[in-house]
C-alpha cells in the first residue's frame, strides 16, 4: 500500500538541483503533499 521509490539523478542531469526540480514536478503531477524544507532560509 505504502512505499517508496529511490530515484538517483546524476551531475549530468541536475545533481540536486535537478532532483530538487524532479520533486516538484512529481509532487505536482501526483498531487502529493511536500513539506518544502529548503524554502526556508534557517533550515540550510
Amino acid at each position: 500500500m505504502f512505499g517508496a521509490e529511490v530515484h538517483l539523478v546524476s551531475i549530468e542531469e541536475g545533481g540536486f538541483k535537478g532532483a530538487l526540480e524532479l520533486v516538484e514536478d512529481f509532487a505536482e503531477e501526483i498531487g502529493a503533499y511536500k513539506p518544502k524544507q529548503f524554502d526556508n532560509e534557517l533550515n540550510f
